[in-house]
């Protein structure tokens, strides 16, 4: 899936409404931060049952959302602003890694320029303990937060 985040004049500018149903099973309140309109590009195909997208974006923007409960969030960040972008308070920077839940209201800010690849799964399709992966770092379920790969602190 191959979309530019760098070129900001190559956004397109859409209504918040078509931005809010992005993730297709929730609805996304979104806020805009700055004067710029609400300018992104998206991606998205459903494969096997999962919605796999990527979306940048061309202004700043906070928003909440909150999963059904048979819905699991992935998200990779490619680019963002460390200081303006966060996830439930921490911070969102090239190379952090996002697992939302269906536990609660997720809560995020993303910087102009921000690029991130998701995959929305129905949680039915996640390991559990029982049939957790040698693979994983830590035998168990997959759990909700950000984490940072060692390539990003390095």
């Amino acid at each position: 899936m191959s979309l530019s985040y760098d070129n900001v004049d190559a956004l397109v500018s859409h209504e918040l409404s078509s931005l809010e149903s992005v993730l297709r099973v929730c609805d996304v309140e979104l806020v805009l931060l700055d004067g710029n309109s609400p300018r992104s590009a998206m991606q998205a195909t459903i494969h096997d049952g999962c919605l796999i997208g990527k979306i940048a974006l061309g202004m700043r923007v906070r928003g909440r959302f909150v999963l059904p409960g048979d819905w699991a969030l992935l998200a990779y960040v490619q680019a963002a602003d460390e200081v303006a972008s966060w996830c439930h308070g921490m911070p969102l920077g090239p190379g952090a890694v996002i697992t939302v839940l269906p536990q609660g209201a997720a809560e995020f800010s993303f910087s102009e320029s921000s690029a991130l690849v998701f995959c929305l799964v129905p949680t039915s399709r996640l390991p559990t303990s029982a049939s957790a992966s040698p693979l994983m770092r830590s035998a168990g379920v997959i759990q909700a937060g950000v984490r940072r790969s060692a390539q990003a602190d390095a």
